[in-house]
């Protein structure tokens, strides 16, 4: 293999778990001015015999590569220490990179650095060049899980991050997919990707979908209940001092201009069997609402009961305590009744002595004053019964 200005270091070939250096080391050749791209022509195009498929852009004073042939290259301190045939790895060891330090000027794709240049230790872009019926995945991390206990760690992927004071802003994990977008753009490197331009509305097919980060969990296991094994599809938790804000935010950028989705969560038709939320924590409210709403609740489901509040309550199932013009508005066709109360429960008004009630036993209403005792009465033959007297041409 040749590839124009490339200065191999050491080449070791592991056979059976042993590994034989080949050639001393020699330091890679000098960057250019700038401290940009050293040495343009080692990164090979995309699509050619030398890298079907692939193109990386080259390692630097620290950085991790690959060869146009599939080998591995590692560079430490401007020394290219190791290099791997990937034909001779065998599938029992695995591979350590020491220290590896991000000074690979990178274009991240869709988000291409803007005035200051983002580095990184490993940098693959690639392109889709096969038939539309072939999968094309850019990298491939997979584990065959075989031996543990319920207390083990088995990890197909970890990340792991430390903020140290004054470290500024840090992500883990971040995820970026573009949809309607052309490769390029004022600030891209390499004519990589990276900061797209808008293409046309409409350009991409309404069949096509976009999806930015899906989460897929198979149970071939058993009807897994609350109260049975522990099956999730994501699992939030925390080891923290202090409470953070939020286990999951929305927000969108400064300049956008319309509503980032239609919907916030989504349950699409034979997903849910129990509860589409179920909250079992100690929040002072289980769900608020603030902000401008034509409704902060709306039900326009098929549903036996529209809402339904069991349990045990110290105050109220529902409190109304806004400045609405009307605090419970009922419309709509309802064939047996708007509002049912049952028998022996009371509707009262400014204080729960002042109240209206039927009893059943009776097979009469009874209307309660503000001392709590009963001051009429109507039976089901309409007979009235009052504690007072009924007065004439008075102002009521």
């Amino acid at each position: 293999m040749k590839i124009a200005c490339w200065l191999v270091a050491a080449v070791l070939v592991m056979t059976g778990g042993a590994l034989r250096a080949e050639s001393p080391p020699r330091p890679l050749a000098e960057k250019p001015p700038g401290g940009e791209l050293a040495d343009p022509s080692r990164i090979v195009p995309a699509g050619t015999a030398a890298a079907p498929g692939i193109a990386f852009g080259a390692a630097r004073d620290t950085g991790f590569y690959l060869h146009n042939d599939g080998g591995i290259g590692v560079v430490l301190s401007g020394i290219e220490e190791f290099t791997y045939d990937q034909r001779g790895l065998s599938v029992n060891r695995g591979l350590l990179l020491p220290k590896v330090d991000p000074s690979i000027v990178t274009c991240p794709v869709s988000n291409c650095p803007r005035p200051n240049s983002v580095l990184s230790a490993v940098d693959i872009h690639g392109q889709t060049r096969r038939g539309a019926e072939t999968p094309e995945w850019e990298s491939v991390i997979g584990m065959f899980s075989a031996t543990g206990d319920p207390d083990g760690q088995k990890v197909v992927q970890y990340l792991g991050g430390m903020q140290a004071p004054g470290a500024g802003s840090m992500w883990t994990f971040n995820t970026d997919v573009v949809r309607n977008a052309t490769p390029g753009g004022r600030f891209s490197v390499n004519d990589l990707p990276g900061s797209g331009t808008p293409g046309r509305p409409g350009g991409i097919g309404r069949a096509d979908g976009t999806v930015g980060y899906e989460l897929d969990l198979t149970n071939w296991s058993e009807d897994d209940a609350p109260g049975g094994p522990f099956v999730v599809g994501m699992f939030i938790n925390t080891l923290s001092s202090y409470s953070s804000l939020a286990g999951i935010y929305y927000g969108s950028a400064k300049q956008q201009t319309v509503p980032s989705w239609h919907d916030g969560i989504f349950f699409s038709s034979n997903t849910i069997k129990d509860n589409s939320v179920f909250d079992a924590g100690e929040a002072s409210f289980s769900y608020q609402v603030a902000g401008s709403h034509l409704a902060a609740f709306y039900d326009n489901s098929r549903s036996q009961t529209g809402l339904a509040i069991n349990g045990t309550h110290s105050e109220q199932d529902i409190l109304l305590s806004d400045r609405a013009p009307v605090g419970i508005a009922v419309e709509g066709t309802h064939s047996t009744a708007a509002i049912t109360v049952k028998s022996g429960e009371k509707v009262c008004f400014d204080t729960a002595r002042s109240c209206i009630t039927y009893d059943a036993a009776h097979h009469k209403w009874f209307i309660t004053g503000p001392l709590g005792t009963n001051i009429a009465s109507i039976d089901d033959d309409g007979n009235l019964i009052m504690k007072g007297r009924i007065l004439q041409g008075q102002e009521p």
